[in-house]
């Protein structure tokens, strides 16, 4: 095998030591100024090398913490005015064994790599990171709030990497445009350097991470030596083009396909307004390219949350991402991106994020959503083509306009983040939703048709986080509001709870504890929603006029115990009250769970839960009657191998049982499965199954004619199978192929009834009676198949050609119910095909 790793190197690196300048191993990085930029092809022979310090002062940081690497690494950082340019040599004794696996952009497989994590500005809190693997797959992320990380970011760079006989090694080309930093003379900035050595599962580092440590960024090393750098001024203007063929089914049933082709034009800015602050906007975009949600069954009485998988909407959210418990919850979200869009064609969005002093970070966003209609109503034969103002940048027949005109909306979001002494934030945000069309007319306004309901909102929030020094003692909080303006008369929440023009609302949490160190952890959690609090505008709240607390304890060793290299386990207790002032129980849990790993990679877990839901203020939709609900048991296991090997997989099984009570038990299950098989690094399939049967002993249906609270024993068995194809022709040329099929079926047994008691008054177990009727008429099914293919073709640094096809069908809701999981209807009911070719292309004028 021919050796890329340049002139001069030898078995354990010794002769490159001394041509490549004394290696540091003093905590910091050294950078020089370059004249002659290195070639980007990860082969490390250029010139600029040769002159650059060595920094190979790695550590481990699993799964032996503090010990010397296996393998040796070595680090080089040198620069100019467009770029900093940082090679890694990472030595391996086993090059063979070296997992180069390739996936799309933002994906590499599980594999050797190395990430690069940049705090430009020193406030460590905030670093940019880039990775590539081993066989050529790169990556970026951006963290904030120093261990938060947000993995949608994406930036224009490159990276290279190259395997030869004494390991492999990378280069990395960071354009300063991509990092904020100041115009000081001599520059102070963080860097970290990772490695990941997946033959030996270690984790390498150039700064010691204690897992104890609950910090990252505030970590990092110094990088010295960035002298009479200037902030670039950056200009890139991303114009689009995409056509596209949507073929549907005709309204009246067997009248055939309607074709209805359409093309779009658009136009993405990014431009640094100062060194610190940056704008980025988008004209009538377009995300096809995007993948659709999984399918789910709700019998739940709250809305369902999707992730934002737009890149418009991820890339430098941080500093608007809703702030976050220690146990991972967001509690009060005010900006729910997925509603920009939603229900109308986003015309223009804006976002300006950064720095305006020293500590102080703001960012704004602005969209406006607004569309078109159909002169000719639901006529599907106006093929005119027709240039519409609210529009403008969208081409195809009147007959691909919906019926009726989209309620078109402003949505606003501006937060302001001041850093405090000692890794402390205070952060002050305002959304806004402003009504910009009539949904309705007057006339129907009137009649309070609720999807006619016009209202809009603004909220605040103030959220908090206090740090001790040793980043082991944390205190979070936040404080929000809510304000409703115009809409329909009224507006009914689902606990009854009836909000007009002009209420307000609030909500708060706090969360203490010892969130870092070891073996013990402990935290409590205190949260109230007061009833009139509603953020579902601009944002997204699970429920409201709800409180409780949360106490928990923690026990973790990051160490070997046993078989075991690392272990984490956990107790916690909960309990819930309405928050309207009656205080009424609204819930409690105890639960017990706990992970593991083992010494190949093979993660195990177990999870243990009684609740007592109490009375639920929310099933009974809109009528203000609590409902007694029936205590259960929910227990589950799983384990997933390693997914750096060739066949990797993972499986989860679990129950729960509702206990005896008035009702009889009822009990159900839960299971997955999924296996991931790269057979070569260019070629990798996933396939995953799902299979459970949810049940409820006794589920709100109706509320009849003569006053009856009508219920009834549901059982609904659910099938869910999605395949995942990807194949990589080169790091910047990628097929990727989804497919999800869906099925699930509702029957209902046993009906109960109850009179309905006047407002406030609960229903309780001991109400119910059985009802004597077909319970068949409330039973229901579900499918969905969707498929999706996109190509994706970097042509050039950050200019892309997509080919996008997709094909979405349901079952057909008329036809008879089967007996089947998956609907017999589903390959005859509606489907949609949609053809998609989308070209961008970035210009870069940036200075």
């Amino acid at each position: 095998m021919r050796n890329w790793w340049g002139a001069g190197v030898t078995a354990g690196g010794l002769l490159a030591l001394l041509v490549s300048g004394e290696a540091r191993a003093d905590g910091a990085f050294k950078a020089v100024r370059t004249s002659a930029p290195p070639e980007l092809d990860g082969r490390l022979d250029d010139a600029a090398w040769k002159d650059a310090p060595v920094f190979d002062a790695f550590t481990q940081s699993f799964p032996k913490e503090g010990n010397a690497p296996s393998e040796r690494t070595e680090v080089r950082v040198v620069y100019d005015d467009r770029a900093l340019y940082v090679a890694v040599r990472s030595f391996d004794g086993q090059p063979a064994s070296i997992a180069r696996g390739q996936g799309r952009r933002d994906n590499p497989p599980g594999s050797d790599l190395v990430t690069v994590v940049v705090d430009p500005d020193r406030t460590r809190r905030t670093g940019y990171a880039f990775t590539v693997n081993a066989g050529g797959t790169l990556r970026d992320e951006l963290y904030y709030a120093d261990t938060q990380n947000n993995p949608d970011w994406d930036a224009v760079w490159d990276a290279r990497a190259v395997v030869g006989e004494d390991g492999w090694s990378a280069e990395f080309v960071l354009p300063l445009d991509v990092l904020r930093f100041s115009s000081d003379g001599t520059q102070a900035w963080g860097l970290h350097v990772r490695r990941e050595l997946r033959r030996t599962q270690e984790t390498l580092d150039s700064a010691v991470m204690p897992v104890t440590a609950n910090a990252f960024v505030s970590r990092f090393a110094a990088l010295e030596g960035l002298v009479g750098l200037q902030p670039p001024r950056m200009l890139q203007l991303q114009p689009y083009l995409a056509g596209r063929t949507v073929m549907r089914p005709r309204q009246t049933v067997g009248a055939g396909t309607l074709a209805l082709p359409s093309a779009d034009v658009g136009l993405d800015v990014r431009a640094s307004l100062t060194s610190r602050l940056s704008l980025n906007a988008t004209f009538n975009p377009d995300f096809g390219q995007v993948e659709a949600d999984d399918v789910r069954l709700n019998l739940g009485n709250s809305e369902l949350f999707f992730p934002e998988k737009r890149p418009f909407f991820n890339e430098g959210m941080d500093l608007f991402a809703a702030p976050e418990t220690h146990f991972g919850e967001q509690p009060h979200i005010l900006f729910y991106s997925r509603r920009v869009g939603l229900d109308a064609p986003i015309l223009g969005a804006a976002k300006l994020v950064g720095k305006v002093a020293e500590g102080l970070e703001v960012g704004i966003l602005d969209a406006v959503v607004t569309g078109a209609a159909n002169p000719s109503g639901e006529s599907e034969e106006d093929g005119r083509v027709q240039f519409h103002p609210l529009r403008p940048l969208h081409v195809g027949p009147n007959s691909d306009l919906p019926a009726s005109q989209p309620f078109a909306r402003n949505f606003l979001v501006a937060t302001a983040r001041k850093q405090l002494p000692g890794n402390s934030t205070v952060r002050a945000t305002l959304t806004d939703v402003t009504p910009l069309s009539r949904r309705c007319s007057p006339t129907v306004l009137e009649a309070g048709e609720e999807d006619c309901d016009e209202a809009v909102g603004s909220a605040g929030s103030v959220d908090f986080s206090v740090v001790t020094e040793d980043r082991e003692w944390e205190v979070r909080g936040q404080l929000s509001g809510s304000l409703r303006r115009g809409g329909a008369p009224a507006k009914t929440l689902r606990d009854g709870t009836v909000l007009d023009d002009g209420d307000m609302g609030w909500a708060t949490w706090v969360n203490a504890g010892k969130m870092g160190g070891e073996p013990w952890r402990t935290a409590v959690y205190f949260f109230h929603t007061s009833p009139t609090f509603d953020i579902n505008g601009p944002g997204y709240l699970y429920n409201q006029n709800v409180q409780g607390v949360l106490a928990d304890v923690g026990w973790r060793r990051s160490e070997a115990l046993g078989p075991f290299s690392k272990s984490e386990a956990g107790l916690y207790v909960v309990r819930r009250f309405s928050a309207d002032g009656r205080g009424l129980g609204a819930g409690s849990d105890v639960g017990l769970w706990g992970n593991t790993r083992l010494p190949n990679a093979t993660v195990m877990w177990f999870n243990f839960v009684a609740k007592d839901p109490e009375l639920d203020l929310w099933e009974i939709g809109g009528a203000g009657i609590p409902y007694q609900k029936t205590p259960f048991v929910d227990a589950n296991i799983g384990a997933e191998t390693d997914a750096s090997r060739p066949f990797s997989g993972w499986f989860e099984v679990g129950g729960y049982r509702f206990l005896q009570s008035v009702l009889r038990s009822h009990t159900a299950y839960y299971s997955g499965a999924g296996a991931t098989w790269r057979p070569v690094p260019k070629l990798e399939t996933k396939l995953s199954v799902n299979l459970s049967r949810q049940v409820r002993p006794a589920r709100y249906l109706e509320r009849t004619a003569d006053d009856t609270l009508l219920f009834g024993a549901l059982s609904a068995p659910q099938l869910s199978v999605t395949l995942k194809q990807q194949v990589v022709f080169s790091p910047t040329l990628t097929l990727q192929g989804y497919a999800q099929l869906f099925g699930a079926r509702g029957s209902y047994g046993q009906l109960y009834g109850a009179r309905a008691p006047t407002y406030g008054t609960p229903v309780r177990m001991t109400d119910l009676t059985r009802v004597d009727a077909d319970p068949s008429a409330y039973d229901f099914e579900a499918g969905a198949l969707n498929l999706n293919l996109v190509m994706r073709w970097e042509y050039r640094l950050g200019s892309t050609l997509y080919a996008v096809y997709t094909h979405s069908q349901k079952n057909d809701e008329d036809a008879p119910l089967t007996r089947g999981v998956i609907p017999a209807s589903l390959f005859k009911g509606p489907s949609t095909d949609v053809f998609m070719l989308k070209w961008t292309y970035l210009w870069d004028a940036s200075v």
